[in-house]
């Protein structure tokens, strides 16, 4: 699961779960505002609900293929394409031990 943005020197004005939308609003701000850009907004420039997403997201792959995998396993190599990047992990660490209570 991506998320968007509206993006001037920065700073996020505003955010979206659908591309196309963030295109349309894009398109019509635009015309007043040449430094707006619109982008698909990095892991660590998420809220916290919005990264939980992703990651539930991620999650939700890697067990479906998981399962493919399990049921379908011919003893060939298998690959998937959900990756979890450094900045993901690191959250994923970070709010483990907060919900824990465990100390740095």
């Amino acid at each position: 699961m991506k998320k968007y943005g509206i993006v001037k020197n920065g700073v996020i004005l505003e955010r979206f779960s659908d591309r196309d939308e963030m295109k349309r609003e894009f398109i019509k701000r635009r015309e007043e505002d040449k430094e707006l850009w619109g982008r698909e907004l990095k892991f660590d420039e998420l809220l916290e609900d919005e990264k939980l997403e992703v990651m539930e997201e991620k999650l939700k792959e890697l067990r479906d293929f998981l399962e493919f995998a399990h049921e379908n396993y011919d003893g060939r190599t298998i690959q998937t394409h959900t990756r979890i990047y450094a900045d993901e992990l690191q959250w994923l660490i970070e709010h483990a031990k907060r919900n824990t209570g465990h100390k740095k």
